[in-house]
Parts: C-alpha cells; structure tokens; sequence
C-alpha cells in the first residue's frame, strides 16, 4: 500500500492509499458537520463551521464556497443537519441548531436552488442541548417505501425521540413507545437503512457504551440490543458514523483513536477496516464524514476532527 500525495490532499484506491483533499476554509469545532445526498451521486457536500460559516465542497473540482449563514446563533455540541434532495428544486438541508434565547434551538431550511433560509417551527426543549445529537429524513428518492414527510432528532444524553412533519411544519415526541430504549448521547447516530430494510432506523447509542438497536418505523417499536459480533470497542465523544448504501454497511470513526469499523447491518458484524496514518487531532463533537459514488468509484470524505483536512477514501473493494 503507497500514499500518494497530491495537491495537499489524500484518496484511497483500491490499494486504500488514502488522498488529502484541498484543506477546509475554517478549523473545525464542536459542532462542526456536514451532509450531502446519501445516494452518494452528488458532487455537493454540504458543511457548517460557525454560525456565520456554512459551505458547500465540490467534490469533482476539491473547491470550496461560502455560503449565506444560518439563522443559528450559537454554535456547539448538538448541531445537526441532514439533506433532502426531494425538497426543493435542487434540494434542501434541514439544519438543527441552537440559540441563547427562549426556544434554545433553531430549525431551518436551506433552499439549495436560492441561497435561502426559512426558518421552521421548534421542538419544545427544556433548555439549550450541548452533547451529540442526529438528524434523519427518510426520504422517497432514496426508496420508495419511505415516508417523505418525516424527519427524527434525538440526542442530548436523553431518550427522548422527536419527529417532524414537513408538511404541517409541526413537532411531535414519537408515539408508544415514545422514548429510545437508552439515552442517546456522545458519538450517537440514527441512521435509515434505506437500501437493506427501509422501515429500520439503526440507533448508535455512544455515551461510552457498545449498544446499537434497531426501530420499526411501521410498529413504532424499538429492538432490544443488537447482539452484533464482537460488542467489544465503546463509542462516545467524537465518534461519527457514516451509511454506505451500496453494501448495507456503516463506516464508525471511532473518536480520535485512528481507527475505523465497517458494521455489517445485515449479518450484524463489526470489523476493523481502517487505521489512518494522521492523527486525528482532539475528538470534536459532529457529523463530519459522507458518502460519494463518482466515476464508477465509491469514496468517504472526512475530516479528522480538529484539523483543517479533508481526506478521501477510495473503497471499491469492500
């Protein structure tokens, strides 16, 4: 395996040498995330460094562009965001963030086609999240079955799930059970699985446990733990997980340890895929890895948490 380096960036191939991209415009910090069409067939992703730094990268010409800010006027731990490619004439980015002020969050809409925000009705919140929190949408251009209606918030170390309806503009704490079966909290994630089993959400709890469990959309009910195989690593601050659609698997960058696990959804496997040869930097908390189809290849673009890099990985093999 060779690294090769080109133009201050990193890409692996099917060698897995990894290429470092153009580095980002602004140092990641707490809260820090990003997103783009999961299907992966996007050149945009879409990233939040500040309250008043929103970007999108280009991922065919590494170049990066400023953005109109957000409505958000705090920035920390519990900034979310995911994109909705069905919303809008070239898409939309749901954005959850926080504020100082009576309602402690903001949820707005990012127009992709007018450089617009709209601000969107709160959740009710018994004052300002400041752990980990995940944002997903199950949208019909992903599969059909999905419910383009909805989208689900969770985190801040409590077990509390909210669901959102786009077309009311209203929210709503989830029905029986009503409550996730563990608090979700540092390095968790909700991921919709899609591609495998769309009326599944995967919820990776963190909080420096190895729990994950599975929620039925269609029964409003949540597994016991998974009893995936080895249940050994934790995961907590810094910890982020990405979807790979194609082959029904999510990418865990285990908090600044280097090391990343590929979890098998379907045969409930957790195995050691990658160590990266930079140091990750000091865990920062947020969403800071997508998936890219392009060329007929499949990449995961990242950024090592509190450094201003951007890495990309080439994972034809896998």
């Amino acid at each position: 395996m060779g690294i090769n380096l080109v133009d201050n960036a990193i890409r692996i191939y099917n060698q897995e040498t990894i290429r470092q991209m153009a580095a980002p415009p602004v140092l990641p910090a707490v809260g820090c995330c990003m997103c783009n069409d999961e299907r992966g067939t996007d050149k945009w992703v879409f990233m939040i460094f500040s309250a008043s730094s929103f970007w999108r990268y280009n991922a065919n010409r590494d170049t990066y562009q400023q953005l109109t800010s957000p409505p958000t006027t705090v920035f920390s731990a519990g900034m979310t965001m995911v994109f909705d490619p069905s919303y809008g004439a070239e898409g939309t980015v749901w954005l959850y963030g926080m504020k100082a002020t009576a309602g402690f969050c903001s949820f707005a809409a990012y127009d992709v086609a007018t450089d617009a925000w709209t601000s969107k009705a709160l959740p009710t919140l018994a004052g300002a999240w400041t752990i980990d929190s995940a944002l997903v949408h199950t949208c019909t251009s992903y599969n059909a079955a999905g419910n383009d209606d909805l989208i689900y918030l969770i985190g801040n170390n409590a077990t509390v799930m909210y669901t959102y309806t786009i077309s009311t503009d209203t929210w709503a704490v989830t029905g029986a059970p009503t409550a996730l079966p563990a608090a979700a909290g540092a390095g968790c994630s909700l991921i919709w699985t899609w591609n495998s089993n769309p009326d599944n959400l995967l919820f990776i709890r963190g909080t420096a446990t190895s729990a994950m469990y599975n929620y039925s959309i269609s029964t409003d009910t949540w597994s016991t733990v998974i009893l995936y195989v080895p249940r050994i690593e934790t995961f907590t601050t810094g910890t982020y997980s990405v979807y790979h659609p194609l082959n029904d698997s999510v990418y865990i960058f285990k908090e600044s340890t280097k090391r990343v696990y590929m979890y098998d959804i379907v045969n409930q496997k957790l195995r050691a895929f990658q160590t990266m040869t930079i140091t990750p930097g000091t865990s920062v908390v947020g969403q800071k890895g997508v998936f890219i189809s392009s060329y007929s290849r499949n990449y995961l673009y990242f950024i090592p948490h509190s450094q201003r890099l951007l890495r990309s990985e080439c994972w034809d093999s896998i």
